[in-house]
């Protein structure tokens, strides 16, 4: 036990290492940094291509981590400082897009193979308490003390340090102090960079790296950041040390399988706990009917838009039931495939554009819902020997119950909170069922033996499928158009607006809120019907985040808020790896990339971009509409009174 205690020190002092770069920023910038991982990975990679050419082990760990700190300031004035003033969806999608980028670049640079470094300080290993204590952890113990004390002597015993506190505590207003505001947050991100660099370095002679490993270490380094509420460094600290003990107990008493799950499970808890704390994750109050604003009624041009605008949907809608049916019989067998699945991927991106797009919740976790789906279909005909039909009942019902008990927990959590514990729960489900393999299948998976039938026609063939998956596609845009066009529409556009205001109006944030992610959640779940009916067979992947973030990526490029940017985009996204194996091998590059590039340039996506110039080619060519106003009593003078002196005036005349 005690050797396993002292492995559980070892990761949670990694963890705390991560945890230290990721309050540091929080804390300056109000920004979390999704990339921490990545100066993590960066600075092992870098060091043992140092070593391997030649240099000291110290000498290039060195050299690796100043590399990590000027890479991360370049980062910060290119991207970061581009997304301070951005909703906190667009941050986190900045975020993982520079991981995502970083990741593919590292992949091109260092290859897949994993690398390690030698000892920086070899000898034999020591004797403590009947565990042994090789001398490298002593050194991952003692980068973590020095580093607390020197972020200590930064923050407190120096006008850097000053400055820094004044950024945290007044923002951009510490400007007007004189405190150059962008520099600090500059130095910020370097310190930042360095000290995941220095995780990297001192970990990597006990523990291989790959590029793929910086993902994972970011949120376990977010678990020990929110111990301390983000901003405490003694937190930090106190959290990885409590969660590497926490996984390292699980294993010893329990089962190894279950030590990401209950750690990403208690990052929820924590995330849940602090944001009750802090009051920003309580519903918000109920409103008095004498306390309720009274909406606006909708203006006449705003009416005739709206039939323009149903007519165009209508029109959509009809495209994608032709291309259903013509579909199997225009494309080779192959593409038949490729479209099915495309289309599986459309569903999801349509349900995730109501919760992001009008409700303002970024979910990482969106296609958990479809692999829990597909796992339901596979397990209920294996365990309870069911027909099709009961099967897909189950998995739908049982789907939406489940979204149903986790969005009344999550969806108490705001903004980053909420965005990272939906990551956390994708890839807790996805590590549970990999350490199931008596029960769940294991990586090896589980096969489908269900054929879907619909009013007795039996889908058993792939251009059936195919059909059956577009036609959904048709069923689920209508519905989408259907709710966002509703009165319950408009709630979910005040929501994702201002939910004070929205709850001033009537409107229940938190009902609306948990309705529409169990809404996305349903469509989903369809989702992973089709999947698991198409591939017949399921697999752990699909219940994690990689699988979901190419829907997040196409929706992002088509346009979140639109309803149509799934349809657009999620197609560019998932023909890609078609292209050829030379692309596939730059997927990781060119996913961060055009992420980054869509979130600076163009958050609108492709809709919006359309529909923008549209909107604006129509103003030129017959003039702005008029807008109705209702007849009212002018509460302000239009035409100044001259009575009333102008006091600008009134001190020039007094100054010549």
């Amino acid at each position: 036990m005690t050797q396993a205690l002292l492995g559980g020190l070892v990761s949670g002092a990694i963890y705390a290492l991560l945890g230290l770069g990721i309050v540091l920023v929080f804390g300056v910038a109000r920004f979390v940094n999704l990339a921490q991982g990545e100066f993590y990975v960066y600075g092992a990679l870098l060091a043992t291509t140092l070593v391997a050419a030649g240099l000291p082990v110290w000498a290039a760990a060195l050299l690796a981590v100043a590399g990590v700190a000027v890479l991360a300031a370049v980062l910060e004035r290119l991207v970061f400082s581009r997304l301070a003033d951005a909703p906190h969806a667009s941050q986190l999608l900045g975020g993982i897009g520079v991981a995502l980028a970083l990741a593919g670049a590292a992949r091109l640079i260092w290859g897949t193979d994993e690398r390690s470094l030698p000892e920086l300080v070899p000898g034999p290993p020591l004797e403590l308490f009947g565990a042994r204590v090789g001398t490298q952890m002593l050194v991952l113990f003692a980068a973590l003390a020095l580093l607390c004390l020197a972020l200590w002597l930064l923050l407190h015993r120096s006008l850097l340090g000053v400055a820094m506190r004044a950024v945290a505590a007044l923002s951009g207003r510490a400007g007007i102090l004189g405190v150059p505001v962008r520099g600090v947050t500059t130095v910020a991100f370097a310190v930042a960079g360095a000290a995941g660099a220095v995780a990297g370095v001192v970990v990597t002679p006990l523990v291989f790296v790959s590029y793929q490993s910086g993902l994972l270490l970011t949120v376990f380094g977010f678990i020990a950041a929110a111990f301390g509420g983000l901003r405490s460094i003694r937190g930090a600290v106190a959290g990885g040390l409590l969660l590497g003990v926490l996984e390292a107990m699980t294993a010893y008493f329990l089962d190894s399988a279950l030590r990401t799950p209950i750690a990403l499970s208690l990052l929820v808890v924590v995330l849940v706990y602090r944001a009750r704390r802090e009051g920003g994750g309580l519903r918000t109050r109920r409103v008095r009917s004498s306390e309720r604003a009274v909406l606006p009624d909708v203006a006449v041009p705003s009416m005739l838009v709206r039939l323009r605008s149903r007519r165009a949907a209508g029109v959509g809608v009809a495209l994608v039931v032709v291309f259903a049916l013509a579909g199997p019989a225009l494309l080779p067998p192959y593409w038949v495939s490729v479209w099915s699945f495309i289309g599986v991927f459309v569903i999801v991106g349509i349900g995730l554009d109501l919760l992001l797009g009008y409700t303002g919740q970024l979910s990482l976790g969106q296609t958990t819902f479809t692999g829990v789906s597909a796992y339901l279909v596979a397990l209920s005909a294996q365990w309870w020997d069911v027909g099709a039909g009961v099967a897909v009942l189950v998995a739908i019902g049982g789907t939406a119950l489940l979204a149903l008990l986790l969005g009344a927990l999550v969806l108490r959590l705001r903004g980053y909170y909420f965005t990272l514990a939906t990551l956390a729960i994708a890839i807790a489900a996805e590590a549970l069922v990999n350490g199931l393999p008596g029960l769940l299948g294991g990586p090896s998976g589980v096969g489908v033996s269900t054929t879907l039938s619909l009013f007795g026609f039996e889908l058993d063939t792939q251009d059936r499928l195919f059909a059956a998956t577009w036609i959904a596609v048709a069923l689920s845009l209508v519905v989408a158009l259907r709710m966002v066009r509703s009165r319950f529409g408009l709630g979910m556009r005040a929501v994702g607006h201002d939910e004070q205001l929205a709850a001033a109006a009537g409107v229940a944030p938190f009902r609306v809120r948990l309705a529409v992610f169990v809404a996305s959640s349903v469509l989903a779940a369809v989702a992973g019907v089709l999947y698991a009916h198409i591939l017949l067979f399921v697999s752990p992947p699909v219940l994690g985040f990689t699988a979901g973030f190419d829907s997040v990526v196409g929706l992002l490029l088509g346009g979140f808020g639109t309803v149509w940017g799934a349809l657009v985009g999620i197609p560019i996204v998932r023909l890609l790896p078609e292209l050829g194996e030379d692309v596939a091998r730059y997927q990781l590059l060119i996913y961060g990339l055009a992420v980054v590039a869509l979130v600076l340039a163009m958050r609108g996506g492709v809709v919006g971009g359309v529909r923008a110039l549209a909107a604006r080619v129509a103003t030129r060519v017959s003039g702005p509409a008029p807008i109705a106003v209702a007849a009212a009593e002018p509460a302000v003078d239009v035409v100044p009174d001259r009575s009333i002196p102008n006091t600008s005036e009134h001190n020039s005349h007094k100054k010549r």
